[in-house]
Order: structure tokens, then sequence, then C-alpha cells
């Protein structure tokens, strides 16, 4: 007999990307805005939906009211690091939320300022060179991912995973590729982020201040920034199941799936949109990408009937099942209104075909470039009005350019901002610690909502 155990908590997750903004030029082309015009969009021109005070905004450490942060990126990029949350469609939202943010107030400055601007929400350019999407996932200390062959689990998952979590890129040389950002990566784990780019960020931050009892995130660093909303949960939901077989070591040793190299075994699968490509593990035989997911769900499906997964977990269980089922017909057509590489592969095929253009003709990379504009011609803001289903509610969208989730201490930070928006009192805020004058307030668990502390 099955006895299946208390229900798991929902994990507090959050995403961070870094926007592409390019301004045209004298010479005509768009080139990156840095420095100093990436200083001026943010400091002048905040939609006033967030923020009230422009001198609150630039004392709260780039804080918003939302309880997302906002910022200029070592004076390359605009970073938008969305507030705590524990629904991956929250996450989903939130990130929606952030896009019409950036939107918003680089629109602002470019019809002050008589300029032309493009963002795109992408991680890497037609030079190959990539930037960052992050990912924040929250692990208790007790539990926290030893740097064993445990780890193997999820290198396999972080390996493969863009089989539904992939932007898809077309780079110079006319070569597809399902990823963006693994095109860049050089290591299975490191704890660097910008050198010997990992599939693993190994970078020990708690995410719980000064009190690293509570926990820690797992920082994952090698994945792309899609347009499709069921392509984002999806990423995220699966690597919160995996993450679960590690910290409850609830998986076969068969599982791990040992490449030689996680690294490698990506670059490999990632060149080859047919996904009938394979890498050799250590004990000789041949994994597809499709394969190692195959037995990470069945691994996962294995810990559900043990352990009651929440609830979005137990959908993506059902959604991972069926992608990757319809992913292993012959034309993957299937996939088109959920995932971004292979609506993204089929829309350059057919261009391509229909007016006898070779893979390396720049108006093909201009359809790769346009895919995840942050505008209203973009194509992947337009199959979300149309192709795609609405995956998320637009009021929620809505909701989270304004107001924080209520379900973790964002909630808290979120409602501090809104209460000195007006206030001339000495104010910072942290991701852990509101300071007000010489009060402080310690929010080292991400779990805690809790408001009565503002009023104490």
């Amino acid at each position: 007999m099955i006895v299946i155990m208390s229900e798991l908590e929902p994990r507090i997750v959050g995403t961070e990307w870094e926007t592409a903004i390019t301004l045209k030029r004298d010479n005509g082309l768009y080139l990156p805005a840095e420095g100093m015009e990436l200083s001026a969009i943010i400091k002048s021109n905040l939609p006033n939906y967030v923020s009230r005070g422009e001198h609150v905004f630039a004392e709260m450490n780039e804080f918003l009211s939302n309880g997302a942060r906002l910022y200029n990126d070592m004076n390359s990029h605009i970073e938008y690091a969305t507030p705590e949350d524990d629904s991956f469609w929250g996450v989903v939202a939130n990130e929606i939320a952030g896009e019409q943010i950036v939107h918003d107030m680089v629109s602002g400055y470019a019809h002050q300022n008589n300029i032309n601007l493009k963002i795109n929400k992408r991680v890497v350019d037609k030079r190959n060179e990539t930037w960052g999407y992050h990912e924040n996932y929250f692990m208790p200390r007790s539990t926290a991912l030893p740097y064993d062959t445990r780890a193997g689990l999820l290198l396999a998952h972080l390996a493969t995973r863009g089989l539904y979590g992939g932007a898809g890129y077309l780079d110079a040389q006319g070569k597809y590729h399902i990823s963006q950002k693994i095109v860049s990566i050089e290591s299975d784990t490191h704890t660097s982020t910008t050198c010997n780019k990992p599939l693993l960020n190994l970078r020990d931050e708690p995410w719980t201040g000064s009190d690293k009892r509570i926990g820690q995130r797992l920082h994952v660093t090698s994945g792309d920034a899609t347009m499709s909303p069921w392509s984002t949960f999806l990423k995220l939901a699966t690597t919160s199941i995996v993450l679960r077989l590690v910290e409850e070591r609830q998986f076969a040793p068969e599982s791990i799936i040992p490449f030689m190299s996680y690294a490698e075994a990506a670059h490999h699968f990632n060149n080859d949109s047919s996904l009938e490509v394979t890498a050799v593990m250590q004990d000789g035989k041949k994994r597809t990408m499709l394969d190692v997911q195959n037995i990470l769900w069945e691994e996962a499906a294995n810990f559900a009937k043990k352990r009651e997964l929440p609830t979005e977990e137990q959908q993506a269980m059902h959604a991972w099942r069926e992608i990757l089922d319809d992913l292993a017909t012959p034309d993957k057509k299937l996939a088109t209104e959920r995932l971004d590489w292979v609506a993204k592969g089929r829309a350059i095929a057919r261009y391509a075909g229909k007016h006898g253009l070779a893979a390396t003709d720049e108006r093909l990379q201009g359809i790769d470039w346009r895919w995840d504009t942050i505008s209203e011609d973009g194509v992947g803001i337009a199959l979300r009005k149309t192709h795609w289903k609405p995956w998320v509610d637009s009021s929620l969208i809505h909701e989270r350019t304004i107001t924080a989730p209520t379900s973790t201490r964002a909630h808290v930070r979120g409602a501090f901002v809104e209460q000195i928006v007006d206030s001339d009192e000495r104010v910072t805020v942290s991701w852990d610690r509101l300071n007000k004058n010489s009060k402080s307030i310690l929010l080292p668990n991400p779990r805690n909502n809790d408001l009565s502390q503002l009023a104490a």
C-alpha cells in the first residue's frame, strides 16, 4: 500500500531579467544603450502607477511598490527582478508586469527626447554575446543541495529542459539553436555567473539576510527568457519538482543520468532541433533530450505517489507529460501554441521557403530579433493576444504592476514603499530589511507577509 505523506509547501520563486535596450544612433544603426543613458531612463521616467516620488525611488535602492527591484546593472542593462512569489503563474504575471513597467519607462524617455529605442527580452545578441535571465528557488537550509552525485539529477534537467524552456535562436551562421543561453555555457557548476558560465550557479546567497538557518536560494543562470507564459510556467515548475527529488532523496540511483559533461551534452542537444541527436553518458549509453526528460518525469511521477505535490506542481506534471508526448511527433506542430523555439523555428522556415532565402539572410535574423521585442509589433507579444492561449489573466498582470504578491515578504516591502512615498524620512529597502530613520524591520523569512510589523 502506498502511503501519501503530508502535502509539500509551495516553493517561493522569483526571476531576474536584463533588458536589451538599443538606441537609434546618428548613423541609423540601433546600438546598445549604456551607462548614463540607462541611468537617465530609470531616474526620470518611472511610471507614476508604480511610485509617486522620484526622490523616494532614488533612496529606496531601486525597490518598487509592487515588491520588485528595478536598477541599472553594471551600466550595461536595466534589470528587473520580480518579487518573491509562491505561485509559478504568479511569477509569470510578475514578469509580464515588469515588461509593461520597463516598456512604459523606456517609451516615456524616448518620447521626451524624440529618439527611437527598442527593448528586447532575450539573452543573446547577433554576436553570440549573452546576458542574464536568472531564476531563484527558495530551499530550506536543512535540505540544501549537496554538491555530490545527487546534483547530477538537477544538472541533467538543466541541460535538457530547453525542450520546453528554450526561446530559440538563429545565429549569424544560419544555425538554429533551441536555447539562447546554452550557446554560452562553459561549465557544469561554478560560483561565478560571468566567467566559466555554468548550468548551475553555486554561489551561496542565503536570501534570508544574516539568518542562514532559514534557507538559501538555488540560483539558476542558464535559462532563457521566453515570451510564451506557458513555457515560463513549466520551466519553473519542473525545476522545482526535480529539486524536490534531490532535497527529499527520492529517486532511483540509475536515474542520475551521469553524462561525461553536462555542459557539453547541453551544447550537443541544443544544436539539433530534430531532437534526435544523442549524448554519451559515463557508462557508454546514449540518450536524447527526450530520453532524459522522460526519465526525470518518471522519477517525479513516482515521487508524487508518495508525497502530495502542491497544486501547481500537480498541474505541471500533466503539462510536462503532454509536451513530451507532443514533441515526440515528427513535425512537433502540436507544440507550436506553447513553445517559443518551435513556433519561431517554424515561422523562420516558412518565411525562408516562401521567399527562397538562405539561412544566413539577415531578414530571417530580423524575425528572430523581433520575436521578443517588447512592443506592439513584437511577434511574441502578438502571439500572446492571438494564437497562444491567454494563460495568465490580464487583470492579475495589471494588479502586479501596482501591488506585490500577498503571500510573501514582498507584501510587506511593497506596503512599506507605499507608506513612505510622500515622506521626507530617510529610508532604505532591501530584500530582507526595511529601514526608516533608525528603525529596522527584519524579514529573513521569505514567507513572512505580516503587515502588522509596519505599525509597530
